[in-house]
């Protein structure tokens, strides 16, 4: 049975580490919610753990050094961070992740979207910009550049015509952010798991690495070295929040004053009618993260 909090103080007694999301929880997309950072201080100094666990494809180094300028500070509001770009690295310099899809130590990737040039670092002069000698797509940022800026999109209409091309030779995607959208302010665009969710359901074979699939997690409570029971995870989305961290053993915490899932209930669905569509039922319900 859900249950309405006022503050994940209300649930701090039966919790060690809080997993809380980036985008939509503790970033509008522009700036930190004050009362996020508030609260993380105060589990901070109350000797919780606090760990970031986003769906970014950018890496822990890069996440840190950008986002301080902003006044997330680490061991004062954030113990450790995890990426699902850092997952993607580790996946594919430490378990050769490229080649046991491909079977091959040789094969090209054909890049669709914007890349992320150090998740790919050890596999860079592998890439081909001929699809038809490529054995493996890699899923970029859904984004146009315009005057030296990535500019997000409504809609992935515009790389339909390579999907389906890589459909055409049957190529194999790998997904590193599973996220469908993201919101600036209230403003909501494609992001990675768009064009995946696409490929998937026309046919074409995916690879998703992040939230809500299990070795994120995993990578997570082997850092935290708490039990899952002891944990929660907080934030915005049914679909990767609140299943992952459910799935993985976890408390789940969905906020629902801003992000993905009151932008859908701004659009008129209600909250029952999301859970039943994502097969996942929040522990706990807080308007924003305080």
């Amino acid at each position: 049975m859900t249950k309405t909090i006022n503050s994940l103080l209300d649930i701090a007694e039966q919790v060690d580490a809080f997993f809380i999301d980036m985008f939509g929880v503790l970033w509008d997309g522009k700036a930190f919610y004050p009362e996020a950072l508030n609260i993380c201080q105060q589990l901070i100094q109350k000797h919780k753990k606090i760990y970031v666990l986003t769906n970014t494809t950018m890496l822990k180094e890069d996440f840190e050094k950008n986002y301080r300028q902003f006044g997330l500070l680490p061991k004062v509001h954030y113990t450790d961070v995890v990426t699902s770009g850092d997952i993607l690295k580790f996946e594919l310099e430490q378990h050769a992740l490229m080649d046991k899809i491909t079977n091959s130590k040789h094969s090209l990737y054909y890049l669709i979207g914007l890349p992320a040039d150090k998740i790919l670092h050890s596999i860079l002069k592998r890439q081909t910009d001929d699809i038809s000698k490529a054995s493996v797509v890699y899923l970029g940022a859904p984004q146009k550049v315009k005057d030296g800026q990535n500019i997000t999109l409504k809609s992935i209409r515009s790389f339909i015509p390579e999907l389906k091309k890589a459909l055409q030779y049957q190529l194999p995607a790998i997904c590193a952010n599973p996220d469908y959208f993201a919101m600036i302010h209230q403003r909501k665009y494609v992001t990675q798991g768009s064009l995946a969710i696409w490929y998937e359901k026309h046919g074409g074979k995916v690879y998703w690495i992040g939230k809500p699939y299990r070795q994120i997690y995993d990578f997570a409570l082997q850092m935290v070295q708490v039990g899952p029971r002891r944990c929660a995870v907080v934030g915005d989305t049914i679909r990767t929040d609140i299943l992952g961290g459910k799935n993985a053993g976890m408390n789940t915490v969905l906020i629902t004053g801003h992000g993905i899932t009151h932008n859908r209930m701004a659009q008129g669905e209600t909250l029952e009618q999301i859970a039943k569509q994502e097969k996942a039922l929040p522990d706990f319900l807080l308007s924003i993260l305080q």
